[in-house]
């Protein structure tokens, strides 16, 4: 019976000494801005929690199975412990598996009605951010053939296109997305973006090498089409981000914007919303914040990198005169190298259809 506690005791204080190390790990890169974020120390967080830690349960679970096994303490294999190692590593690498492959290619389709008295016959529009793509392949393929078969009058893309990932390079993904995006079906009246963080290769490329996105910085442009004229004004990254810049840009399209249209504002970071609560704008899209990738039950999102509510960081919602919708993004960052991670925040499509008003019975309000 003391043997049989004495390696009962060593189980259990070899077990504590790694997970308390893991604590210790993790609390470190809090206290050194992981949720500022630094996504060098997200990475870190990722390997350290979903890979070291489960292989070393692992390791534990095999080294006091054996001697168990071994010592046989009391007459009887005590082999609880070991087995509690090896459920605990599986679950986290199982866990790893989840947020890095399967909930990154849960793209999920969120539609709107968007009843408007500007619009005189219906309307579809597509809002797309953050595709991030870091390679061509089936997913990338897949959000393409999405768009296509969703059938948009126009779509809109907040930036953040592509973030390349070794051996992949910008040059070689970004001729194969253009490539697949001009050999599907097109949208009536066009596909418009802006900027994102991750778009300085695209700032270089002649506005050929861009086609058929329609790139606006800084500029609008008016959109005739048979549900009524739309006028779309795209930010730059830095008026995004920025809400006093954000606020001039806006006001100067909108001394010239004509009456009667509807009005579509475009940013990356949603963060220029925060100063257009009166502004005359039907609807602002933006994206950057991706809903936060990770999202904790009753928390929500651990981290955004905006200095917008946390609860705007995802979704439609009326902000005063405007509606916001900021994506949850199509893609994941995979800046420093990080593997695409998300959980309780899947990818997403968000389609907007617009309504006339006077299509809407009373009966029906």
């Amino acid at each position: 019976m003391r043997s049989r506690a004495i390696l009962s005791t060593l189980q259990w204080s070899a077990f504590l000494l790694l997970t308390l190390g893991l604590a210790l790990k993790l609390a470190q890169l809090l206290r050194g801005g992981l949720l500022n974020p630094n996504f060098g120390y997200i990475h870190i967080a990722y390997n350290w929690l979903l890979g070291i830690y489960p292989t070393a349960l692992y390791l534990l679970a095999l080294l006091f199975g054996l001697l168990g096994i071994l010592l046989k303490p009391g007459g009887v294999r005590p082999l609880g412990f070991a087995l509690f190692c090896f459920a605990l590593g599986s679950l986290f690498f199982g866990l790893r598996y989840y947020v890095t492959h399967v909930e990154p290619e849960r793209l999920r389709i969120h539609r709107v009605e968007f009843i408007s008295d500007k619009i005189a016959s219906p309307l579809r529009i597509i809002h797309i951010s953050d595709t991030h793509f870091p390679k061509w392949g089936d997913y990338e393929r897949r959000v393409l053939q999405t768009l296509e078969n969703l059938n948009a009058d126009l779509i809109i893309h907040s930036g953040d296109f592509v973030q390349a990932v070794e051996p992949a390079t910008f040059a070689e993904i970004w001729q194969q997305f253009i490539h697949a995006l001009s050999d599907m079906r097109q949208p009536k009246y066009g596909i418009y973006g802006v900027f994102g963080d991750t778009d300085w290769d695209i700032h270089r490329l002649p506005v050929l090498k861009r086609k058929p996105i329609q790139l606006l910085s800084s500029s609008n442009q008016i959109i005739h089409t048979q549900a009524g004229t739309l006028d779309l004004f795209g930010l730059n990254l830095s008026q995004s981000r920025y809400p006093e810049w954000g606020l001039r840009a806006i006001n100067r399209w909108l001394e010239s914007s004509p009456d009667g249209v509807f009005r579509i504002a475009i940013g990356h970071a949603p963060d220029f919303a925060m100063e257009l609560e009166s502004s005359p704008i039907d609807l602002i899209v933006a994206g950057h914040t991706h809903g936060g990738q990770v999202r904790l039950p009753k928390l929500g999102p651990l981290v955004i990198d905006s200095d917008v509510p946390m609860e705007w960081s995802m979704g439609l919602r009326r902000i005063g005169v405007p509606f916001l919708n900021v994506s949850a993004g199509a893609g994941s960052n995979r800046f420093e190298g990080l593997p695409p991670i998300r959980f309780g925040c899947p990818t997403e499509i968000t389609v907007f259809d617009l309504i006339p008003s006077t299509a809407i019975s009373p009966s029906s309000n």
